[in-house]
């Protein structure tokens, strides 16, 4: 799950309050079934990306 990229060279690291808001998102996530996942990713809030491996 990707949540925020950037470029090294832009930033040297996310702040404390981001890491924590990171790992409240995590948590969230880790709730989530299969099924509230495929509805996400069925109305466009999540994307699915998918290399064929």
């Amino acid at each position: 799950m990707f949540a925020y990229l950037f470029a090294k060279k832009d930033r040297a690291n996310i702040e404390d309050d981001e890491l924590l808001a990171f790992r409240r998102l995590a948590d969230l996530y880790r709730r989530k079934t299969k099924a509230d996942l495929e509805a996400e990713i069925e109305t466009g809030a999540l994307l699915e990306i998918d290399h064929g491996d």
